[in-house]
């Protein structure tokens, strides 16, 4: 059988829960329908340096995308002349892609208004990678992602344009994202399924072996942060605050430990960390703390997060793990992509808007989650084998279009 090449794009494996978390779990379902494929992944190259080092340990090669204005063109030389013009960086990158059966797009969302960006270029960039890769004549898959919704006008049209031209295949990851996608009026196939990542898998660290002593004493939640959700509360509304709040009613109420886990590092002020740190020093309690991801892989936080007795989160792959080891969870959303998730378990309930957040509605709807634990713990588990079904049902629609259009 003759080996496939599959290039990854929309990851990083550094700073990121998602990213990883989709990577391997894309990996994992693609190996069912290609099972001597070879992954590539493709990396902004600002992020290059340190997804290289992890790479190894998430076995996938990883190569730098250099994507300037001028690769568009480059790549149409190339389909046109067969010659390769340009840098070693642009030279790179179109081999890559020209030797590619098949190109996976995992970002886990795209085209929304809800991402801000509402100008010419910053549109016009959004699909750029799938319009190169078509360019080469390549198959263009947008894997399992959230999308719309598509209310501002450069957001639609390039929606319209990339999606409706340049992609073969699309599957999104919730009935919301899908709708949207059909109401663009485009022909390209589009089904729900899924995110991939509710099959990654568990590790065990020396951080899950700790998390789990503390357990047997006290319950264990964890706290998921997010410096999207601080940015779009009113400012009315103090994020940190409540969140602080919130941990001490934790701790007062339920004697509980809380881990707070944040997810997306940039060592800016949008970095899901220092809002951890700040509500643990806020706190100033021994029964809280924080959980440093840095050296971490997707699987050791997944480990962690299994230790808990329920997880409140405002990150949507903290969600996606808790839910898929049976956690109750308790939802803070700020897109569609929150609901949808919730929605495959019947947990929709369980869903705090990050734009009418209270600290009383937070206690209120927590206290229900947790006097329902039990409960709610079976009913999670019990709608687990129809999701994990249909996650892997989407890999035969990619297997479909890769190999139609690759051979």
């Amino acid at each position: 059988m003759r080996v496939r090449k599959v290039v990854l794009i929309g990851a990083r494996l550094s700073t990121n829960l998602g990213g990883p978390s989709l990577l391997v779990s894309t990996k994992m379902v693609l190996s069912n329908v290609f099972p001597n494929a070879e992954y590539t992944l493709f990396v902004p190259p600002t992020d290059y340096e340190s997804d290289i080092n992890l790479a190894p340990r998430y076995d996938v090669s990883v190569a730098p995308f250099y994507c300037n204005k001028w690769v568009l063109l480059l790549a149409f030389l190339r389909r046109c002349t067969r010659v390769l013009f340009g840098s070693a960086s642009a030279k790179a990158t179109i081999r890559i892609l020209e030797q590619a059966d098949i190109i996976v797009d995992i970002f886990g969302i795209m085209f929304t208004d809800k991402l801000g960006g509402k100008t010419f270029r910053s549109r016009m960039a959004g699909g750029r990678t799938s319009l190169i890769s078509k360019v080469l004549g390549k198959p263009v898959i947008k894997y399992t992602s959230s999308l719309g919704p598509f209310n501002y006008k450069w957001n639609r049209i390039f929606a319209k344009v990339y999606l409706g031209h340049f992609t073969d295949l699309i599957l999104a990851r919730d009935d919301a994202s899908c709708r949207e996608v059909k109401q663009l009026g485009i022909k390209t196939p589009v089904f729900t399924v899924p995110d991939t990542a509710f099959l990654l898998p568990v590790y065990e660290s020396r951080e899950s072996q700790r998390y789990a002593a503390l357990h047997r004493d006290s319950p264990l939640i964890g706290l998921s942060v997010s410096f999207q959700a601080r940015n779009r509360v009113s400012h009315s509304v103090n994020y940190v605050a409540i969140m602080v709040d919130f941990v001490h009613y934790l701790i007062v109420k339920y004697g509980a430990r809380v881990v707070v886990l944040p997810n997306e590092l940039s060592k800016t002020t949008n970095d899901d960390c220092r809002i951890a740190e700040e509500i643990c020093a806020k706190v100033n309690n021994d029964h809280c703390d924080m959980l440093y991801t840095d050296n971490l892989l997707a699987q050791e936080i997944k480990g962690v997060i299994k230790q808990c007795e329920a997880i409140v989160a405002s990150r949507y792959h903290t969600i996606v793990a808790a839910l898929s080891l049976g956690i109750p969870t308790l939802a803070i959303g700020w897109h569609h992509k929150y609901a949808g998730v919730l929605r495959l378990f019947n947990q929709e309930r369980r869903l705090c808007n990050i734009e009418e957040l209270k600290f009383e509605d937070l206690v209120d709807k927590f206290e229900a989650l947790w006097n329902e634990r039990d409960h709610v713990r079976k009913t999670i588990t019990g709608f687990l084998p129809d999701v994990q079904e249909r996650i892997l049902a989407g890999a035969k629609e990619a297997y479909a279009i890769g190999s139609a259009k690759s051979n």
